[in-house]
């Protein structure tokens, strides 16, 4: 299984903010072989994640993961905004610093709108999720990247992002994504949900993302969900402050919410928010397929390096030495700072552990 690593800087100065101080992780073993994951085809990990807000009346703006993504890893952003002059945020708003060119972002039928008047679209609400594409392939297992461009963006109206590197999928295969829950005012249910309400119309303070019961997927390996939900603002009321166990809720942006889940569940996953008052909605639910038949893969991956946030905080997910063949790997932990090491230690990490301790 995949544990994670964490760490803090203790002076975490303005070179580590500028990427000069980091953690690197280098797997090792003696035997001389190429190290593989047993029994991991497919379960989905999140990588790092990352958000940020365009900036009102801008023609466009960027968010960028801490480190570049992994080549064959799934990418998939959530967007949010208050929707006062039904700005549309179509796929050619979106590219990426993809190596060997962009990803494309296309859209998919998971768009949803909400007003919270009557009639009109003033003072409403919209959502989307969009999957990276590899336009070599036409598959999810994206192109290595970084950072996001949002351009063409004029609304009155600030733009939530939020972006997800999914990793440890089974490479040469396809990333399936299952868009479920499509909900508001003048959107409804997808093809894929026949059964579900149009539940955004009727002011809650509980708005959801309705999902459906995929048959696409292997409930014995991790798959990864992820939901957005915008809320209007009629009275003001854009406040989501939580989302239920056991999905875990991102960092929230003018007062717009989005939130993932790693699962092996054939149960629906519905993500059920919280607002401060109660409003109209727009959400969108979104599943990353993880491998039908588990099997080993090559881990591709053999030195990763882990950069600080703002605050000198370091988080990564790594496999666990015991789920890796041949028996006998380790890991070289090293600390950097202004191009040299700091220190460094062999560790056997089979557990969520903290460097610091």
């Amino acid at each position: 299984m995949s544990v994670t690593v964490t760490a803090k800087l203790q002076d975490p100065s303005s070179s580590a903010l500028q990427g000069n101080s980091f953690v690197r992780f280098r797997l090792r073993n003696f035997a001389g072989f190429v190290p593989r994951v047993l029994n991991a085809g497919g379960s989905a990990v999140l990588v790092q994640k990352t958000s940020g807000i365009i900036a009102v009346g801008s023609s466009g703006g960027t968010v960028s993961f801490a480190s570049p993504t992994t080549a064959g890893n799934a990418v998939v952003i959530a967007v949010a905004w208050p929707d006062i002059v039904a700005e549309v945020l179509g796929s050619t708003n979106i590219t990426d610093n993809g190596s060997g060119g962009s990803n494309l972002y296309a859209d998919t039928n998971i768009d949803a709108l909400a007003y919270t008047d009557a009639v009109g679209f003033t003072r409403g609400s919209q959502c989307i999720l969009r999957n990276a594409v590899n336009p070599s392939n036409f598959t999810m297992l994206a192109r290595s990247m970084q950072t996001v461009t949002f351009s063409g963006w004029h609304t009155t109206q600030p733009l939530s992002v939020w972006m997800y590197e999914i990793g440890l999928l089974v490479p040469g295969t396809t990333a399936n994504t299952d868009q479920e829950g499509t909900t508001g005012q003048g959107g409804g249910a997808p093809p894929s949900c026949p059964g579900n309400p149009d539940f955004g119309r009727f002011p809650t303070t509980n708005p959801l993302a309705p999902a459906c019961t995929s048959t696409g997927f292997n409930p014995s390996v991790s798959n990864f969900y992820v939901a957005v939900v915008a809320v209007g603002d009629k009275t003001g009321g854009r406040s989501i402050s939580a989302v239920a166990a056991p999905w875990t809720l991102d960092t929230v942006q003018n007062g717009l919410g989005a939130a993932y889940l790693v699962a092996s569940s054939a149960n629906t996953q519905q993500a059920s928010f919280t607002n401060g008052s109660s409003v109209q909605y727009c959400s969108a639910y979104n599943m990353i397929q993880t491998s039908q038949t588990p099997s080993p893969i090559v881990i591709a991956e053999t030195q990763i390096d882990a950069f600080p946030d703002a605050n000198g905080n370091i988080s990564r997910a790594i496999w666990g030495n015991v789920d890796i063949i041949p028996a006998g790997t380790f890991y070289t932990v090293e600390f950097w700072d202004q191009g040299r090491i700091t220190s460094s230690r062999n560790y056997t990490i089979n557990a969520n552990m903290s460097l610091n301790t």
